[in-house]
């Protein structure tokens, strides 16, 4: 996905395999370029209005990168991505979000950006062996069952928690480093 990209074309689901991991990559590309070479300040400086850093943000896709790869491996969702008993104890985003926050915030950098990296590396060795038909199944088929899915195809789940997170992620990064 290119910064040219229109949010048509970001929303429009992908045709094949192919063309969801180029989305993929580009978006993927672009987040990395908005970070590469911001200073340990940069990146942990609390700057927008709920307090996070960039660090957060980062932690953030990676708490639902981590979600989804367990979705994929037919794992619990939220017992793979959660930090604590408290974040599986709910189904709640809000309450998922604020103790993924709590949890990550006082973490060290090189640990988050680890992780960041790592997740997604992971994740897509993950979508490289599924099918355009596994593509079209749906979350809610995936064991165990989830109250947090629905009967949306995989593709959806993949493109909520991937290139389009990564985009409206990067977009307010670029925003907390305008406002420097």
């Amino acid at each position: 996905m290119s910064q040219n990209a229109g949010p048509d074309e970001e929303r429009a689901v992908p045709e094949s395999k192919a063309e969801l991991l180029s989305r993929i990559k580009d978006a993927w590309s672009q987040l990395e370029q908005t970070i590469a070479g911001l200073s340990e300040d940069q990146l942990t400086m609390p700057r927008d209005g709920q307090d996070w850093s960039i660090k957060d943000h980062l932690a953030h896709l990676t708490f639902w990168e981590q979600s989804l790869l367990a979705l994929l491996r037919h794992c619990d969702r939220q017992q793979a991505s959660a930090p604590d008993e408290t974040t599986t104890a709910t189904v709640d985003h809000a309450e998922m979000h604020a103790a993924a926050y709590e949890h990550n915030r006082q973490r060290p950098l090189d640990e988050v950006l680890r992780d960041f990296r790592e997740s997604h590396q992971a994740l897509v060795v993950a979508l490289a062996v599924l099918s355009d038909v596994d593509l079209l199944m749906p979350g809610a088929h995936h064991p165990p069952a989830d109250a947090l899915l629905d009967d949306d195809a995989v593709i959806s789940w993949i493109m909520r928690n991937t290139y389009e997170h990564y985009l409206e992620h990067d977009a307010w990064i670029r925003g907390l480093l305008k406002v420097r």
